[in-house]
């Protein structure tokens, strides 16, 4: 009891902003906070603040007339920093006949379909997730993971290579530590968790200023640093400790992190003693200068490195392997919101670099290479009466190396040693209407590949029809091209002549609110493929079934532009948004796809999971506790089994691409406690979670044991214990 009147007596701030669709601010909008007396209204610039919040979880209620109104969860309060929110309202049309007004946990649509929104509070509160992007990615409708200890994504049937990764407009290579060239790869998430103010995942018919993807977009923005206050964090957790830094310096706003994984200290001083530790270090911060009250200047950097060492992989004492992945971002973000438009510059450089070192006395595989991106992107935003206008050009300048060196006991070796440079470019034109019930968005993207000569347009056009309050109908359709990998095209000389690969996206689905904190999402989809690199000396191999390995890219045949596939399913979710102490998650997900290599035979992928199911809830428990878990089970995937007779012969694995087989079901289940404890002068939030509850063994792959000259299974993580905590004054 006086724990919770010593609680109660604590109080936070909460502020924020109101704007409509195209960033206008409004002005009287009334700011709640639900079952509270408490609460303001927005002045003639659309902020607002709330004094003597209790600290805690809240809810806010926002709401105007002519406009819908909202209800803003996950609102935390604590005494170290104010909340800050910003909310969206869209214009509601006015009826002369008494209506009961019902407000909305849900987000307005700037988009017509396939879209899910997510705040920070959000992924840190999901179970099994430990605070990543991707992986709470990875639990949406459409998208799913290779394995556990993978965090890429693979969405509705495509390759981890098909995604767009954006961090306040600027392109990134990856969101994720431990990358493979040509590949996907990734345990530990790269993207600062605490920095996020929200994240968009499109999962398909995604607008045309997203070009060269083919499968999703992932649309991230950084908040900017407080602006009252200086506050200082530490983080610990099995993944690494990390500090952070959010405040300011006159006007100037800042945001610093550094974390670093330290598993390798632990085994230093005789806790642990394994081998093949993963390590890891990032470093990340974001600097806004305000040049007007409508201008904004900022400065994205994010640097991250790890690296692991393996020694006697797959039962070989003499087997020694080393990989590493280095990746750097930069980037200058200008930014002016006016009444009339809305302008953002980003002048940006990313390096990816991938190292690996592979030993043994069968074969050596040795990989050196970087990719270096200079890309400029300008989009204009232009709020007309009659139409929105989204505009805007996209030009970089990409140069690599890629160097890479196989041999095995045929004393033959293959060597990449490459240089080479190439632009870049595109120009998309987006509209978007709404007229009382109908919602559309339609455009375009053009372009221009230099390397390869290439020349694409990519149309889309998406629908949303309000057939009641609570029902809509949507639709999509949408062509969508990405540019061959650069490893691809430098692993062979012939493959300069590959074309642009090309996916056509159709949608329909239907949104239903059954109350106003729950939704139902069904969506239906279809994505044909075609132009994509097939292998020319072996008929059965398609480019759409690989990149699912951290050996990454080791194919040197000629590659064609000839292979082709298609994908299609149904996802189905429940959505119930954090109310009443309680929150949850199901999805269930139907998936197939048939691939078409060379030789005419249709085969499935890789990727996907034929059937799949997900269940993710939280509760909120007496004295400030809070219990999550999480399930999942799907049906097992395919896989190219490994040639056993081959294998032993050449001394290395040998996988027979002609035939496909089965993994089993898998199925696994988490539990989550955790809590935040509020003080007058710091916070502290921590967890402890247990995964996979029950210990099920499941496989992660097979591999070849060539000590013992057999097929051994690789298994996924099994019982495990992990926990962390983050102080926060």
């Amino acid at each position: 009891m006086i724990f919770i009147l010593f609680t109660l007596s604590l109080t936070g701030t909460i502020k924020g902003k109101v704007t409509d669709l195209n960033n206008n601010p409004l002005v009287g909008v009334d700011v709640m906070v639900e079952n509270a007396t408490i609460g303001t209204a927005t002045d003639e610039d659309g902020n607002f603040t709330i004094s003597r919040v209790p600290v805690g979880t809240h809810t806010l209620i926002v709401s105007m007339i002519g406009y819908e109104t909202v209800k803003i969860p996950y609102v935390v309060v604590t005494t170290t920093k104010p909340a800050y929110i910003e909310v969206k309202l869209r214009e509601k049309a006015l009826s002369l006949k008494a209506v009961k007004i019902r407000a909305s946990y849900f987000p307005a649509k700037e988009e017509a379909i396939s879209v899910t929104e997510m705040t920070q509070e959000e992924i840190k509160r999901t179970t099994g997730v430990t605070g990543d992007v991707s992986r709470m990615i990875q639990t949406m409708p459409g998208a799913s993971a290779p394995s556990d200890d993978r965090n890429d994504i693979v969405v509705r049937g495509g390759t981890p290579n098909e995604n767009k990764y954006l961090i306040d407009g600027i392109p990134v290579p990856s969101l994720s530590h431990f990358q493979a060239l040509g590949s996907g790869g990734g345990t530990i998430g790269l993207v600062q968790t605490n920095f996020i103010k929200r994240m968009r995942f499109y999962g398909g018919c995604f607008g045309p200023e997203y070009t060269n993807a083919l499968s999703s977009a992932i649309d991230i923005k950084y908040k900017e640093g407080e602006k009252e206050k200086r506050l200082y964090a530490f983080d610990l957790s099995m993944a690494g400790a990390g500090i952070n830094l959010d405040g300011h310096i006159g006007k100037t706003c800042y945001l610093f992190s550094a974390r670093r994984s330290y598993l390798d200290i632990i085994k230093l001083i005789g806790t642990f003693d394994f081998e093949g530790i993963p390590q890891y270090y990032d470093i990340q911060s974001k600097i806004t200068y305000p040049l007007t009250k409508r201008d904004r200047l900022s400065l994205l950097a994010i640097e991250g490195k790890s690296w692991i060492n393996l020694a006697g992989w797959g039962g070989e004492e003499d087997m020694d392997i080393f990989t590493g992945f280095n990746e750097r971002v930069m980037g200058l973000s200008y930014n002016r919101i006016t009444e009339k438009y809305l302008m953002e510059i980003t002048l940006s450089y990313s390096r990816p670099y991938y190292i690996t070192d592979v030993e043994s006395h069968n074969f050596s595989y040795e990989n050196n290479s970087f990719e270096e991106y200079f890309p400029l992107n300008i989009n204009l935003t232009i709020p007309f009466r009659i139409v929105n206008i989204k505009t805007g050009i996209f030009a970089s300048y990409i140069q690599w190396k890629h160097w890479i060196l196989y041999s095995d006991t045929t004393e033959t070796d293959t060597l990449i040693n490459k240089e080479d440079n190439t632009i870049s470019g595109s120009y998309y034109l987006k509209f978007s209407k709404k007229i009382e019930r109908f919602f559309i968005t339609t455009g375009a993207s053009i372009s221009y590949f230099d390397y390869t000569e290439n020349f694409s347009i990519s149309p889309m056009i998406s629908l949303s029809y309000e057939l009641t309050d609570r029902l809509s109908l949507n639709g999509g359709y949408g062509i969508y091209h990405q540019h061959p990998l650069l490893i691809w095209l430098t692993a062979n000389e012939e493959n300069k002549n590959l074309k642009d690969m090309e996916a056509t996206h159709y949608l329909a689905g239907m949104d239903y609110l059954l109350r106003e904190d729950t939704k139902i999402n069904v969506e239906a989809y279809y994505k044909e493929y075609r132009n994509y690199p097939a292998d020319t000396e072996d008929s059965t191999r398609i480019l759409l079934n690989e990149g699912g390995s951290y050996e990454g890219y080791l194919n040197f045949h000629p590659l064609n532009s000839e292979g082709k596939g298609e994908t299609y399913g149904v996802d189905i979710s429940l959505q119930k948004r954090f109310s009443n102490h309680f929150y949850g998650t199901l999805v269930y997900s139907f998936a197939d796809a048939e691939l078409i290599p060379l030789n005419g035979e249709k085969i499935k992928s890789v990727f996907v999971y034929p059937h799949s199911f997900k269940v993710i809830l939280g509760i909120e428990l007496p004295w400030g506790f809070e219990f999550g878990m999480r399930f999942n089970w799907a049906k097992g995937k395919y896989y190219y089994p490994i040639d056993s007779l081959a294998s032993a012969n050449a001394g290395v694995v040998i996988r027979d691409y002609s035939t496909l087989k089965q993994y089993p079901d898998y199925h696994r289940l988490d539990f989550k406690i955790s809590k935040r404890e509020f003080f007058k002068k710091f916070t502290i939030e921590w967890y402890n979670e247990i995964e996979n509850v029950y210990n099920r063994k499941n496989i992660r792959e097979y591999y070849w044991n060539n000590e013992k000259k057999s097929i051994e299974p690789a298994y996924q993580w099994g019982f495990l214990f992990v926990g962390g905590f983050r102080i926060e004054f």
